[in-house]
C-alpha cells in the first residue's frame, strides 16, 4: 500500500510529502524554542539549518551502514530514525560547543526528536513500510499487493506514543526540570518497546533497532547517574564549607 494523490493524471507517493513535513515541524519548534530562550535570529536559522541537514544525511547513512555488505546509494537509500537522531545530536553537540548557551540548542535539538520521528511514521504508514506483526483484531490495518493480510498498525502506536514523550517534556522543560537524558531515555523505551511489534520479530528476536535503543538508553542512563553524582558531591562540599 502505498498512498499517492493525483496531479493532471499523475499519481504522486505521499511518503516523501509528509517526511517534509515532519522536517518543517521539527524546525518550527526548534525556532520557536530558541526564540523562546532569546537566542539571536542568526544563531537558530544556522542550527535549524546544521539540524536538518545532518538529521537527513544521518538518517539516510545509517540505512547504508545497516545494508553492507549490500551497496546502497545514498539516494536510493531509505531513511533510519536512529540515523536521523544522530544527526540531529551532532548538530547539537557541535553548536554548544560553537556557542555556549547553557545547553539551550542541546535541548532544542532533544526535544524536536520524538516530535520529528513520531510525525515521519505516519509516511510510513501510507507507503506501508515498518508494518507491524500479523494481526486481525481491532484497529488491523490491511495491506493490499504482496503484504496481502491484516496487520497491527505499529506505525501509528508509534506516531501516538513519541507525540506523547514531546509533550510531556515540553511540559516538563517549561517547568524548569531536566529533560534531554529524560527524553532520550523514554525515546529508547518506546522505540525499544513498541518493535517487539513490528514484523521483523518474526524472524529476530532482538532488532538492530532495540541494540541502538538499548545502547542510547544505557549511555543517557550512565550520564544522568555521573550528573547526580556530581550534583550530590557539589551539595556535599557546599555543606562542608557552610559548617566550617
Amino acid at each position: 500500500m502505498n498512498w499517492m494523490f493525483t496531479v493532471q493524471q499523475t499519481k504522486i507517493p505521499l511518503y516523501p510529502f509528509v517526511i517534509m513535513a515532519s522536517f518543517i515541524a521539527s524546525v518550527i519548534f526548534q525556532a520557536l524554542f530558541l526564540k523562546r530562550k532569546r537566542a539571536e535570529g542568526t544563531d537558530i536559522l544556522l542550527f535549524c539549518l546544521l539540524s536538518t541537514v545532518l538529521a537527513f544525511t544521518g538518517s539516510k547513512a545509517l540505512t547504508m551502514i545497516l545494508a553492507l555488505p549490500e551497496p546502497v546509494s545514498f539516494l536510493e537509500a531509505g531513511m533510519t530514525g536512529y540515523g536521523g537522531a544522530a544527526g540531529v545530536l551532532a548538530a547539537a553537540v557541535f553548536y554548544e560547543k560553537l556557542k555556549p548557551s547553557h545547553g539551550i540548542f542541546l535541548r532544542a535539538g532533544v526535544l524536536s526528536l520524538p516530535l520529528l520521528y513520531g510525525l515521519s511514521k505516519i509516511a510510513c504508514f501510507l507507503a506501508g513500510c515498518c508494518y507491524g506483526l500479523p494481526y486481525a483484531g481491532p484497529g488491523c490495518v490491511v495491506y493490499p499487493g504482496l503484504r496481502r493480510g491484516s496487520f497491527a498498525p505499529v506505525q501509528i502506536m508509534e506516531t501516538a506514543a513519541f507525540l506523547l514523550v514531546f509533550l510531556l517534556m515540553d511540559i516538563l522543560d517549561r517547568r524548569g526540570k531536566e529533560t534531554v537524558l529524560a527524553s532520550v531515555m523514554s525515546c529508547a523505551a518506546a522505540k525499544f518497546l513498541l518493535d517487539f511489534l513490528r514484523y521483523d520479530h518474526i524472524i529476530k528476536t532482538v532488532t538492530v533497532n532495540q541494540w541502538i535503543s538499548l545502547l542510547f538508553f544505557a549511555s543517557a542512563f550512565v550520564l544522568l547517574v555521573i550528573k547526580k553524582t556530581r550534583k550530590r558531591e557539589r551539595r556535599t562540599d557546599a555543606e562542608k564549607r557552610c559548617e566550617e
